[in-house]
């Protein structure tokens, strides 16, 4: 016998190969968990049914082959295709391959060969269909059960007798129609089995994005606001959708018009990752999308993480302000459908709400934390007073005893001490005004008239006033004017007091015999004084 040749015994490889590979395409997992074993078992009473009906059944003449002289073959061609079916569950994992074709071919050989329209063997068509009507959509299931039906008549009819009897039509028609009614009947059986097991699916699918909905409300309640801890929460929910590749959450770049991540559960991008050129439909859109049936390509940071389609949901704040975008990539370009469109809006309101807290969590622990320098520096401030206060009322008690013998005194004498009750009942004077205008600053009720000031003069005047306290520590100011320096629109009382306080605290702090430094300059539509000294300064 004569090899086959190797380029003949590659194409009939091939071209099985390509058969099973389209097989595969079409067919769908089965919802029956052990429906191959059941098959298995189905097969073989199929086939001890033939044996036991071969054994009281006579050898028809248009017959090429005995029921019994073929039943060996049929047996050794079962043993393996069980074994394999048994292991490998081929139906329930959607993967028929070559299974069916195989079926197929030993049905028709065994019907040809063993009497046509006569032969019992007909029932291994039957098994066929039931395969059929397991492994396909119902649609595909009833073209292929049609077309194998069509296939088992052209074998009934292939060794045919000399004389055609009528009852022979009547044979090759019943079992043609008893064969669409049981494949008819098993696609029906399947076809309900899918449906029921898709709504089992999908009710546990939404039962899940319920919980998982539920989760993010405890998280918000219990997290004390841990924005990255909800995050994760609703990044973990967007996977209890199908085929979804990644989920990531996006936060604006005012600095440059990119985006940021600030949530992921991929490792292709990271915390901090940088976006650009994002897609999006304009801030009136609810969804946005790229990849497959968008107008939209795919942005170039996924160009590289095989996804078919990109969906992303905008996150508002409760006043309609965009803060960010929650992104999910999917590995299929399917629509998403009205529930799942529901639940990303769901999971993207509270993704919203997240970030709005937290944005109100920051912005209030920040108020607390001026609040409380407030509180520390009112505190310094009363301290500083009670201090002052102190002093100019000592030197009053300890001129007190020197008032009742104050006639007695040289007139030198007197006048020293008059002078220096003057001195500190108006120090006095000062820091309890003082006190009232912190006060009045404090409750908002300081009152502002402006007019034009000439800003020179009014240095110059408050420098003059402070002359005897430069005097006695020896120190000097050097005032540089800009030339052509305008007026300025204030409040000529409080500018004095401004310039007053700088300066009286610059002559206190400021070490004996240095020099202070007083320079008005324009600025942007200003004017702007600057008293410098080499004291210890103020942080």
């Amino acid at each position: 016998m004569q090899k086959a040749h190797p380029s003949l015994r590659g194409s009939v490889e091939e071209g099985r190969s390509a058969l099973g590979r389209w097989l595969d395409r079409l067919a769908i997992p089965s919802p029956i968990a052990q429906i191959d074993h059941y098959l298995v078992l189905i097969r073989w009473e199929v086939i001890l049914a033939i044996g036991i009906i071969s054994l009281f059944r006579g050898f028809q003449s248009s017959a090429l082959l005995p029921p019994l002289a073929a039943l060996p073959a049929v047996i050794a061609y079962n043993l393996p295709v069980s074994f394999y079916a048994w292991r490998r569950q081929p139906l329930a994992n959607g993967q028929v391959g070559w299974l069916l074709p195989g079926d197929l071919l030993q049905s028709t050989l065994a019907v040809a060969f063993t009497g046509g329209y006569h032969s019992f063997y007909f029932i291994l068509f039957l098994l066929v269909i039931m395969e059929l009507a397991l492994a396909f959509p119902w649609r595909v299931a009833l073209a292929l059960a049609i077309s194998s039906d069509a296939l088992q008549v052209g074998a009934m009819v292939l060794y045919r007798s000399q004389q055609w009897e009528p009852f022979a039509a009547y044979m090759v028609v019943a079992k043609f129609f008893i064969s669409l009614i049981v494949g008819g009947m098993a696609i029906l059986f399947s076809e309900l089995v899918r449906r029921e097991d898709a709504a089992r699916q999908e009710a546990a699918r939404r039962a899940a994005r319920t919980a998982a909905l539920n989760a993010i409300f405890v998280h918000l309640g219990e997290s004390g606001l841990n924005l990255e801890r909800t995050l994760e929460a609703i990044l973990n929910s967007t996977h209890t959708l199908p085929d979804v590749a990644f989920s990531l959450v996006l936060l604006p770049d005012s600095t440059d018009g990119s985006w940021r991540v600030a949530a992921s559960d991929t490792d292709r991008h990271p915390v901090g990752e940088r976006v650009i050129g994002m897609v999006d439909d304009g801030p009136g859109q609810t969804f946005f999308s790229a990849g497959t049936d968008s107008p939209h390509p795919l942005p170039p940071f996924v160009a590289e993480d095989a996804i078919d389609h990109l969906t992303g949901v905008h996150l508002r704040s409760p006043e309609g302000e965009i803060l960010g975008a929650l992104i999910v990539g999917w590995q299929s370009g399917r629509s998403l459908d009205d529930d799942e469109q529901a639940f990303l809006q769901s999971l993207a309101l509270e993704a919203g709400l997240a970030l709005y807290s937290a944005r109100l969590y920051a912005q209030e622990r920040e108020h607390v934390a001026r609040l409380q320098r407030f509180e520390a520096l009112q505190s310094t401030f009363f301290s500083a007073i009670g201090h002052e206060l102190k002093t100019p009322l000592a030197v009053l008690k300890m001129l007190v005893p020197s008032l009742r013998q104050l006639s007695q005194l040289p007139a030198a004498m007197q006048a020293e001490i008059a002078e220096s009750i003057e001195q500190s009942l108006g120090r006095l004077e000062t820091l309890i005004t003082d006190l009232l205008e912190s006060s009045r600053l404090e409750a908002g009720a300081i009152a502002l008239h402006p007019h034009a000031v000439d800003l020179v003069r009014l240095t110059q005047r408050v420098l003059d006033e402070l002359a005897p306290l430069l005097s006695r520590k020896n120190q000097r100011v050097t005032l540089q004017v800009e030339p052509n320096l305008p007026q300025v629109w204030a409040d000529s009382r409080r500018v004095e007091q401004v310039l007053s306080n700088l300066m009286g605290n610059a002559i206190k702090f400021a070490p004996p015999e240095s020099t202070i430094d007083v320079q008005l300059c324009p600025v942007e539509g200003a004017v702007q004084v600057c008293v410098a000294d080499v004291g210890p300064g103020v942080p």
